[in-house]
């Protein structure tokens, strides 16, 4: 078995990344935030300490990203050289973490077409949620909630977390065939592979996604993105545009040593927050 899951997508893209398993290997090297179930996106290209966030982008080549998760959602988008790892419980995505993500991504690779991939999380069959759950994501998704959502018992309903996180890469722009998803990877249902918080409560692990910044590449143009998130967007009017801002030029130093060599933060020096679970997600 290899020690990580990885998606055709953003392999075919010469993205070096991986979704984790119970099995997979500590790598120090990744910079990861401190999780609160928000929508802060930050930039780890310094160095310096990410502190409180829920997406992590980098533009550095060499520099590996990433997130923890228990049962929420980890989503990693690439576009030109520069990634983006993203946490979504179903308050992120309630919050808008993917959009902001993808915006914070396309400046630092303007005019890049992404491509993502939607990692294992708990599925539709085990992920029962209530009113006030649906409440919030609906002020978000309006009506494309409704495809996202299962019949369960009354004032409940059983939710598809990796459909709902693949229609906010859509809705902020991305074309169908620049999304995937991997299949069959319910967290709680598979409990050979994943932790998950729903099964094993307070004892269960995490499970680490990263992403590694690359040399950008010839990838297409924006008119590959989808017709209807170009449309949806469109202002009627907008004010003019001081320009796109400017990416550090990359290195020459050898990415996989510089990523080897990079510490992570210690989530122990940080002052307590909520942790990533679907009690709390």
């Amino acid at each position: 078995m290899s020690a990580w899951l990885e998606h055709p997508l953003l392999a075919a893209a010469g993205v070096r990344h991986g979704f984790g398993l119970r099995t997979s290997p500590a790598l120090p090297g990744v910079r990861r935030p401190v999780q609160v179930h928000g929508a802060t996106v930050v930039r780890a290209d310094s160095g310096a300490a990410l502190g409180e966030a829920d997406a992590v982008l980098a533009t550095r080549p060499g520099v590996a990203v990433g997130v923890v998760t228990a049962d929420c959602v980890p989503v990693l988008v690439a576009a030109g050289g520069a990634v983006v790892a993203v946490h979504a419980g179903w308050r992120g995505l309630a919050a808008g973490v993917i959009p902001r993500a993808l915006e914070a991504l396309a400046e630092a690779a303007p005019g890049a077409a992404p491509v993502a991939a939607v990692g294992p999380c708990i599925g539709a069959c085990c992920y029962e949620v209530d009113a006030p759950v649906l409440g919030a994501l609906r002020l978000r998704f309006g009506a494309a909630l409704e495809g996202a959502l299962r019949p369960a018992r009354p004032g409940h309903a059983l939710l598809d977390l990796a459909a709902l996180a693949r229609e906010a890469l859509l809705t902020a722009g991305l074309a169908p065939g620049r999304v995937g998803l991997l299949a069959g990877a319910c967290t709680r249902c598979d409990a050979a592979r994943f932790h998950s918080f729903r099964r094993d409560g307070a004892s269960a692990g995490r499970l680490l996604s990263w992403i590694e910044a690359t040399i950008a590449a010839p990838w297409p143009r924006r008119r590959h993105l989808s017709t209807r998130a170009l449309r949806a967007s469109a202002p009627a009017c907008s004010a003019p545009s001081s320009g796109p801002r400017s990416r550090p030029s990359p290195t020459t130093s050898s990415p996989s040593s510089r990523w080897a060599t990079r510490a992570s933060p210690t989530p122990s020096s940080r002052r307590p927050t909520r942790r990533c679970s679907p009690t709390s997600s």
